[in-house]
């Protein structure tokens, strides 16, 4: 973890939006997409990505968003670390990098954050797990599907169109 310390340190450096693929064979394209989709949800100034390809997910896991917020000269400063599976084919990545995104973004707004015995909190409302609410019937869940699908989709076109950041 020390090595991505010393990464979000950096990206604290450049422009935005700041984001970093690592350790894939379509880096530039996902890095390309990742971007695109940071500027499409406004993510926001103070927020820096990694993304990071991983055989290591539970089982059953396609991804998954890990973050802190510190202050960094006296403002606020949001590090994420998305966790994407490497074994899914590319589009596959691409929707789960799209929703683990999302999920950065209902974090940056407060409207999703971590709650006390792990469960989270959801626009002021405490979910514990897993016996409150199915992993498909939580309301985060639902909106990040949601978005993500119609932000892929509307890449894919633009991609098709001639119009995307890659041709």
């Amino acid at each position: 973890m020390s090595g991505l310390v010393t990464i979000f340190l950096i990206m604290n450096m450049m422009v935005p939006p700041k984001v970093l693929v690592r350790d894939h064979s379509h880096q530039e394209e996902l890095q390309a997409f990742s971007q695109w989709m940071i500027e499409t949800i406004d993510l926001g100034d103070d927020s820096y990505v990694i993304i990071q390809f991983s055989d290591e997910l539970p089982p059953g896991r396609a991804g998954a968003t890990l973050y802190q917020r510190q202050l960094v000269q006296g403002r606020p400063v949001y590090q994420f670390l998305v966790l994407v599976a490497r074994d899914m084919h590319n589009s596959a990545q691409m929707l789960v990098i799209a929703h683990e995104l999302v999920h950065a973004s209902q974090i940056r707004r407060h409207r999703l954050s971590s709650g006390e015995k792990s469960g989270v909190i959801w626009m002021g409302t405490g979910y514990t797990f897993p016996q409150a609410l199915h992993y498909r019937d939580r309301p985060w869940e639902k909106e990040a599907r949601s978005i993500s699908a119609s932000c892929l989709k509307t890449y894919l076109q633009l991609q098709k169109n001639g119009q995307g950041t890659i041709q």
